[in-house]
């Protein structure tokens, strides 16, 4: 059984273990995530409104940007 991915730990110091949880919520008590995040969500409602618009999507151009997100 494998565990959820918030409980992976990412680093470890000694006896201390550091989780994916922990990262995540420092990085958004620091605010690091809030610009990101904002753009995210217009880009979710972009999709929306291009569905809704009936418009083609170009799926290298959606690939590319959610590869350059995830390195981010």
């Amino acid at each position: 059984m494998s565990a959820p991915r918030h409980d992976l730990i990412v680093c470890a110091c000694g006896k201390r273990q550091y989780l994916a949880r922990d990262a995540i919520d420092t990085a958004i008590f620091r605010g690091e995530l809030e610009a990101k995040w904002k753009e995210f969500l217009e880009a979710v409602e972009a999709e929306k409104r291009s569905e809704d618009l009936n418009l083609a999507l170009n799926e290298a151009a959606i690939s590319s940007a959610a590869a350059a997100f995830r390195y981010e």
